[in-house]
């Protein structure tokens, strides 16, 4: 009895003491960007003194044989993909920065990315990671649009970006340019005509947001006449 007792309690100081010799810290939980940009993802690793790293990626899934793959050998990254450490490995620190780079963007990288490290005496990766959401342009309007009035339209991601900063619009209006280089398109006063509308970031002009027509809904004014009769009577 006093046996498995004792075993139980070194299994938990064994893994108490792993848990805090090795480890992965992500610079933030989530990140918004638009299709076609770079981003930069940034962990923090530490180790044991006595250890070597002889490893280090990010991945975002498993091979068929549950390995797991690195963005470098991913058909889907590789080209697009850049890996750097902002310390030397001569540097005698067991606490070090690993930088991921991603170019291109598109929608289909939207995904938990992971880091791992493998050292002379164990592998670790952080599981938590980062959520990459990659979003297009969408354009809202009121769902009411009545003729003669005026209409605003905005230009915006489909989620909040990381980075807005220095971002200047361009809109289209039936597939031609319109000179307006903001995210909120002013339409001072709308017509009956059904118009096409679309929108993108200037410099990535072939990433447009989907078109969308904007139907005017006309007012019909309904004119009373009323005609008086009067009937002279003559006696």
């Amino acid at each position: 009895m006093s046996l498995r007792t004792a075993g139980i309690v070194l299994m938990v100081i064994f893994w108490s003491v792993t848990g805090q010799d090795y480890g992965v810290t992500y610079t933030t939980h989530s990140i918004c960007a638009l299709k076609g940009s770079t981003v930069e993802l940034s962990c923090t690793y530490k180790y044991p003194k006595k250890d070597k790293v002889t490893s280090t990626f990010w991945f975002t899934r498993k091979d068929s044989r549950g390995k797991f793959v690195s963005l470098r050998d991913d058909d889907d990254y590789k080209s697009r993909v850049k890996y750097n450490n902002d310390e030397p490995e001569s540097r005698k620190t067991t606490e070090k920065r690993h930088f991921l780079t991603i170019g291109g963007v598109r929608e289909s990288d939207s995904a938990k990315y992971m880091f791992r490290f493998i050292t002379s005496s164990n592998k670790y990766f952080g599981n938590t990671g980062i959520r990459l959401s990659v979003s297009g342009l969408q354009v809202t309007f009121p769902s009411t649009v009545i003729e003669g009035q005026g209409v605003s339209l905005t230009c915006s991601p489909t989620c909040p970006l990381t980075d807005n900063s220095k971002l200047s619009y361009i809109w289209y209006k039936n597939g031609h340019l319109l000179t307006n280089e903001h995210n909120d398109l002013n339409l001072h006063t709308v017509i009956g005509d059904a118009d096409n509308y679309s929108c993108a970031v200037k410099g990535r002009e072939m990433l447009r947001s989907p078109e969308f027509t904007l139907n005017v809904r006309c007012v019909q004014f309904h004119i009373l006449y009323f005609v008086i009769l009067q009937q002279h009577l003559f006696n």
